[in-house]
C-alpha cells in the first residue's frame, strides 16, 4: 500500500504549473549569436591564417576600409628633431643608439622595402628616447602611435 503524504492544495499545483510553463525555456543551452558576432565570427574563420611561424587573426570588429596615408613626410620631420637631439647629446646618441640596435635584434622592428609603387605605402612609426631619472643607464625607444597624419593615428 501506497501512501501520499503531501497535502492537496490545488493553488501550489497551480503556482508550480504557472512557473513550469513560464520559464520552460529557461532550460535552453543554445547560444544565441547577434549579427555583429556572426559577422566577426565569418571574419576571423575565413581570414585567420598561418604564415609559417605563427598564426594572423584579423581584427574581427573593425569594418570597411583602414587605409592609411603615406605618413612618410611626418616622419621624416620628426626624425630630424630627433637626429638634431641626439646630435647635441652624444651620450644619449649612444644610448639610444644600443636600444635601436637591440629592438632590431629582438625582432621588434625590422627593415622595410617597398617592392611596387602601386603598393599600399607603409606607416612609419615616429620614435622618441625614453629615459627614467631611476634608471639613468637604462634608455629605451619609445614608439608614437598618436602621431597624427591628416587626420589619422595609428591607434584611431
Amino acid at each position: 500500500m501506497n501512501y501520499d503524504s503531501r497535502p492537496n492544495n490545488p493553488i501550489e499545483d497551480d503556482l508550480e504549473r504557472l512557473h513550469n510553463h513560464e520559464f520552460e525555456d529557461m532550460a535552453d543551452d543554445r547560444v544565441s549569436i547577434s549579427r555583429e558576432g556572426c559577422a566577426a565570427l565569418a571574419i576571423v574563420t575565413e581570414r585567420t591564417r598561418h604564415n609559417g611561424i605563427q598564426f594572423e587573426v584579423p581584427l574581427p570588429w573593425q569594418t570597411g576600409s583602414h587605409r592609411l596615408p603615406d605618413n612618410r613626410e611626418v616622419a621624416l620631420h620628426r626624425l630630424s628633431y630627433l637626429k638634431e637631439l641626439l646630435r647635441r647629446d652624444t651620450e644619449l646618441q649612444e644610448a639610444y643608439y644600443n636600444a635601436m640596435k637591440r629592438n632590431l635584434e629582438l625582432g621588434y622592428m625590422r627593415h622595410i622595402v617597398r617592392e611596387a609603387d602601386n603598393e599600399e605605402p607603409p606607416w612609419y612609426l615616429p620614435h622618441y628616447p625614453v629615459m627614467n631619472p631611476k634608471k639613468p643607464q637604462r634608455t629605451r625607444v619609445g614608439f608614437d602611435c598618436a602621431a597624427i597624419c591628416t587626420g589619422v593615428a595609428l591607434e584611431d
